[in-house]
């Protein structure tokens, strides 16, 4: 979110590497000088996920594989693959280039886990520019249940991004 111009009033406590199941292993393994566990089926509250924890110089990193959001009226199953790489925004950082999660994605995100210290932020950034992010948010929507409340908070914090039929 940081690279993304997202002003957050904290620092983020790590860093989130997204997979889906079938990339758990070979990421596990580039990471495993690093690894603190190994990956888990982790169910937790709200999230079900394939989890794992690195320390990368003082910095913790979760490796999070086929991550699900379930609540109330929403289920988001978050697909790196298939559907988040193609939107995700490329960033160099040093000689590695590196893809970074679509806003729409943390936005929904940080939503369904009643985070407003994040999802406003993120609605800010979203807002500079919204044009950009319609097509990942109307697919996202084809792809995921997302009901009230939730979609109400999202309407709310960025009218211009859901058109009426879509609420």
């Amino acid at each position: 979110m940081l690279y993304q111009g997202v002003q957050l009033e904290a620092e983020p406590r790590d860093l989130d590497l997204y997979t889906d199941r079938s990339g758990i292993d070979m990421l596990h393994e580039m990471l495993g000088p690093y690894a603190t566990d190994t990956p888990v089926d982790s169910e937790t509250g709200i999230y079900r996920s394939l989890l794992s924890h690195y320390s990368i110089c003082g910095i913790t990193v979760e490796l999070v594989g086929s991550l699900e959001v379930t609540r109330e009226s929403a289920c988001y199953v978050v697909e790196v693959a298939d559907f988040m790489f193609a939107y995700a925004q490329e960033l160099q950082l040093g000689n590695v280039q590196v893809r970074i999660m679509p806003l729409v994605h943390e936005l929904v995100f940080n939503v369904l886990r009643d985070r407003p210290d994040r999802y406003r932020a993120i609605a800010e950034a979203v807002n500079y520019d919204i044009t950009i992010h319609r097509e990942v948010w109307r697919k996202l929507l084809e792809r995921n249940r997302i009901g009230q409340p939730f979609i109400g908070i999202i309407q709310e914090l960025l009218p211009d991004l859901i058109q009426e039929d879509q609420a």
